[in-house]
């Protein structure tokens, strides 16, 4: 299990089905493929929003990945280029919404009941594992 931490408008397009792909300028490994992703939301709401699945991990030249998912990432090309200025190659992370109940904690709870603290980017969260439960 992992998290990803994500700014709201980010958030709330993946939790909506509409963002599949998440931009990274460095991804997780190619071992979080199949791994459950919880989702965070940073501040201002700064909690939990939805649980993926990692189905895929892409890294391509960024004008090869932009012409193969761009319409998935969420932004347009001008936000894309601006993210991965100075890189030659961009990474996006394929997630999947899955059915599974999440409690929408916050910061703070996660912190005071799983001595837990949200990444700036995204970190293995296996601590968290008793948090999600299949519906």
């Amino acid at each position: 299990m992992l998290m990803f931490s994500i700014k709201p408008k980010w958030a709330h397009m993946i939790s909506n089905g509409v963002k599949t792909y998440e931009l990274r300028r460095k991804p997780p490994p190619g071992k979080a493929i199949g791994e459950v992703a919880l989702i965070y939301c940073t501040a201002p709401e700064a909690k939990l929003v939805c649980a993926c699945r990692v189905e895929n991990i892409v890294v391509k030249p960024k004008d090869v990945l932009w012409s193969e998912i761009g319409e998935q990432t969420g932004c347009d090309a001008s936000e894309f280029s601006s993210y991965f200025q100075g890189l030659e190659y961009a990474s996006a992370i394929q997630l999947k919404l899955i059915n599974i109940a999440i409690a929408n904690l916050t910061r703070s709870e996660l912190k005071a009941i799983y001595d837990f603290t949200p990444p700036q980017s995204w970190r293995w969260a296996n601590v968290l594992e008793g948090l999600v439960s299949k519906t």
